[in-house]
């Protein structure tokens, strides 16, 4: 015997008894080939059905009515939709307008209540609570004509040089710091004030990385905000092939990216078929005669990314940089339980980010195969790429 208030049935097998009731079979027969449905939810349900009335859900009903209840979630929707995401507050606050243009300002209880808002979403499980990602406007209207010309461009090299995955690369860049968020720790009950040490970088380290969709990764060169450099840090590279260099601010310019073209080309292998496809964002500093001059005679084809589109298609962007970067944080932790200095000089920089890389970079290759067929950029995918539109 079940428990008093527990049902014994599941919502398919209510249905289908009460069907059967409904063409015409007899209670008892319908109550032995469904024995855990009560006899008395049948019929009660049987007759809604004859009747034409609808199901409603239990609870008193809505207090701005089913119609302008349903309004709601189409418009949280269409917010979304327009790169606009509401939160709480504004959906409470749409629904007080409803609720006092419905009943006037001098009813008893004239405001809804945040409460209110918690049983909205209880009667719409579609819609839940997220926290919104915030990109700038321009990255939030990438189109889906721009998409395809890229994929058209992008997909006509590849079928003309029949280029394998060890041919295609993608190339970003990221800078070297570490993160002030505030972590749980464990520390003494009742104590007023836990800080942390963090140890800082007084200069921005620029390191641009590239991988292709093989697993092969590109040594890393280091990018200092300075006019020259010290044997001492030269001598922090570590890997063997990696540079250093220096450029006028904190961002690599074209004079700093011909000098990665360069870099790039020593790195892939001779045995590595040219020319080879290298697929980045098309910022001004990125792309120029020279540097199209330079590329031809390195026999690099450039493909430019879409404007505003490298968080939709930039395989290390998706796949790479957050570990990369949760990895510096975890280096730099040990750093200052080791003792480390407040502030960390260029060479010991290095040394740190040479240990984050290869741990977060080196040692996991799946990360870069999974980042670009995520993109589309390889396996080469037009509706993977539209896929990852959507998400925008």
């Amino acid at each position: 015997m079940s428990l008093s208030g527990l049902k014994n049935y599941s919502a398919e097998g209510l249905d289908a008894a009460v069907r059967a009731y409904a063409v015409g079979a007899k209670i008892g027969r319908v109550y032995n080939e469904y024995p855990g449905v009560p006899e008395q939810t049948i019929r009660h349900r049987a007759n809604l059905l004859k009747n034409g009335v609808a199901l409603r859900n239990p609870g008193p009903t809505p207090i701005l009515g089913e119609n302008l209840t349903g309004e709601l979630p189409d418009w949280v929707v269409g917010m979304q939709k327009n790169g606009l995401p509401v939160n709480r507050e504004a959906v409470l606050a749409k629904a007080n307008d409803i609720y006092r243009a419905r009943y006037g300002v001098t009813r008893s209880t004239s405001f809804l209540t945040i409460r209110w808002v918690s049983c909205f979403l209880k009667r719409h499980p579609d819609l839940s609570l997220r926290d919104s990602q915030v990109i700038k406007r321009a990255r939030n209207e990438v189109s889906i004509d721009s998409l395809r010309e890229f994929f058209n461009q992008y997909m006509k090299h590849v079928i003309e040089r029949n280029a394998s995955p060890d041919r295609l690369f993608n190339m970003d860049e990221t800078g070297f710091s570490q993160k002030s968020r505030q972590t749980k720790v464990i520390v003494v009950m009742g104590s007023r004030n836990v800080w942390r040490k963090s140890a800082q970088c007084n200069f921005q380290l620029i390191i641009v990385a590239c991988a292709s969709p093989a697993g092969f990764v590109c040594l890393p060169l280091y990018i200092l905000p300075r006019e020259r450099i010290t044997l001492d840090v030269v001598d922090e590279r570590n890997f063997k092939g990696a540079s250093v260099t220096t450029a006028p601010r904190e961002f690599m310019d074209s004079v700093g990216f011909i000098r990665w073209l360069c870099h790039f080309s020593e790195s892939v292998s001779i045995s590595i078929q040219r020319p080879l496809i290298l697929v980045y964002d098309g910022c001004s500093s990125h792309y120029n005669g020279e540097i199209v001059r330079e590329a031809v005679r390195l026999k690099i084809i450039l493909v430019l990314l879409p404007a505003n589109a490298t968080h939709l298609l930039q395989p290390l962007d998706l796949a790479v940089f957050k570990p990369f970067k949760f990895s510096i944080d975890v280096v730099m932790h040990e750093y200052n339980l080791n003792g480390g200095e407040g502030s960390i000089a260029c060479k010991t920089a290095i040394r740190l980010v040479k240990n984050a890389w290869t741990k977060a970079i080196m040692d996991k290759p799946d990360n870069l195969i999974a980042g670009f067929r995520a993109c589309g950029i390889w396996p080469v995918s037009m509706p993977q790429e539209q896929r990852r539109l959507k998400l925008f």
